[in-house]
């Protein structure tokens, strides 16, 4: 959190509102005043409406229909580009799950196909052509597992959950494929198995200064996915740690939901 980071420590009052979940509505003491660090500021956080919406379908459909289809049922999105084989444009995952009960004005987050990784002069889909060590297979390991075995291959990882009758917290797909060559520091992405059944809720750990694999270990440890998002132009995150995360530190969110870790300079 940014109050952390500047030596602050937070409280928070979550209340009914009309603004979306997770939106500070007031502080105190108010922004520009004097206080000694390690003070508290009480925050006070929409909780939204109350109401709970399903979230729809929305993988297979292109980006303007997906976000539509999302605005009209309540919800706000979050885009991400990703590599993918799908045609460019499309919606390849989205976070929470279709049929997840969710607050009214909460965030959907979606990745779009930004086509083939590598491409020929004429848009036909090539083979990567990067040098570098193979990817590991992870499909049917457990995520904590399997962020330890790409880590260790010099990877960096990613996971979102995807809905599946498999056990939950397995991988069932990774991206690059196994036995592709990659670039050392490079990104795999790891589908993560929503498993049947209600997901019991964890509570969100303040993730605030941590490198960003340190931080990764601890949310897949305690049952979350994770993306790292790192500062605009970066391309690796040198000595970056988390400045931000959503959801918040505190937040009781279910089990295999993604956390997002915003990284940049130690403040």
């Amino acid at each position: 959190m940014r109050l952390q980071a500047v030596g602050f420590k937070g409280s928070t009052t979550k209340i009914a509102s009309g603004r979306p979940v997770d939106t500070v509505l007031a502080q105190t003491p108010a922004a520009g005043t004097q206080s000694q660090k390690g003070s508290v500021v009480q925050l006070q956080i929409s909780k939204g409406n109350g109401r709970q919406t399903a979230v729809p379908r929305v993988v297979g459909l292109t980006e303007p229909v997906a976000t539509a289809k999302l605005e009209s049922a309540g919800f706000k999105t979050r885009i991400t580009r990703v590599a993918s084989t799908k045609t460019k444009g499309l919606v390849v995952t989205q976070d929470p799950a279709q049929g997840t009960q969710a607050a009214s004005g909460s965030i959907v987050a979606l990745e779009v196909s930004d086509g083939p990784a590598t491409t020929t002069g004429t848009g036909t889909s090539t083979t990567p052509t990067a040098t570098g060590p193979k990817v590991p297979r992870v499909i049917g390991m457990g995520q904590a597992a399997a962020f330890t075995r790409l880590e260790q291959a010099g990877f960096r990882v990613d996971s979102f959950p995807v809905t599946s009758t498999r056990p939950r917290g397995l991988v069932i797909r990774q991206r690059p494929l196994a036995g592709t060559r990659a670039q050392p520091r490079s990104v795999i992405r790891l589908a993560v198995s929503l498993g049947s059944g209600a997901r019991p809720f964890r509570v969100v750990p303040d993730l605030s200064g941590m490198t960003e694999i340190d931080a990764k270990r601890v949310l897949v440890r305690v049952g979350f996915t994770v993306r790292a998002i790192l500062p605009a132009g970066a391309t690796s995150p040198s000595g970056d740690v988390v400045t931000d995360q959503k959801p918040s530190a505190g937040a009781r969110v279910r089990a295999v939901s993604q956390v997002a870790i915003y990284l940049g300079p130690p403040q």
